[in-house]
């Protein structure tokens, strides 16, 4: 299981005691839940988790964890608690992608492996996949993202290359974005430090 970072500082400055309430608005594979209540067995946690995968993992690992796990967006927090009643002393939010979303969810997440397009973390809800940006959207809706988001110098350039690409053979694949990103930029631009496609994606 991936230990949280900052576990430590988080529990700390969460100034928990047993009687608490809190939400860990986004539960991932529970570490920061999963500390707390190692050391606060009775404090009450509201479990927070978009991804369904995520959440039926986190069931089958820790069964009898006493956590009430909700399928759903941190988005929809105001709604949550009122549904299940809960008042919390404290939330929590661990933003950002998880390692497993990288490393194992086969969902396009990362140009290290050849996946498909998809980058959505919940497929059941979500219909938009970065499958259908990528082949669908304008050029200056594809540069405007890769700027604006993704903090790309080479975005309008990128974004004319996929234009074109596409229009012979859909781009459906983290690799082959990958070769038209590298095919792209210019020689420098993929010797630095970080790989040429990692503002884009």
């Amino acid at each position: 299981m991936h230990t949280p970072v900052l576990l430590h500082e988080v529990i700390e400055y969460l100034n928990l005691t047993p009687e608490k309430q809190i939400v860990d608005a986004t539960l991932d594979g529970g570490g920061h839940t999963r500390a707390i209540l190692e050391q606060f067995p009775g404090i009450r946690v509201l479990g927070i988790e978009f991804d369904p995968v995520e959440v039926k993992v986190f069931k089958a690992t820790y069964p009898d964890l006493p956590v009430k796990v909700v399928n759903d967006s941190y988005a929809n927090l105001k709604t949550i608690v009122e549904q299940y009643q809960f008042s919390p002393d404290a939330i929590l939010f661990d933003l950002g992608v998880s390692s497993w979303h990288y490393e194992s969810s086969k969902r396009g997440f990362s140009f290290q492996y050849s996946e498909p397009l998809d980058m959505r973390f919940n497929p059941n809800v979500q219909q938009l996949t970065a499958t259908q940006v990528v082949n669908t959207w304008t050029k200056e809706q594809l540069g405007e993202i890769l700027k604006e988001l993704g903090e790309e110098q080479f975005a309008d350039s990128i974004a004319d290359k996929i234009t074109q690409v596409r229009r012979e053979k859909p781009i459906i694949t983290t690799d082959e974005l990958v070769t038209v990103i590298e095919s792209t930029v210019p020689e420098w631009y993929k010797h630095r430090k970080i790989h040429p496609a990692t503002k884009t994606f």
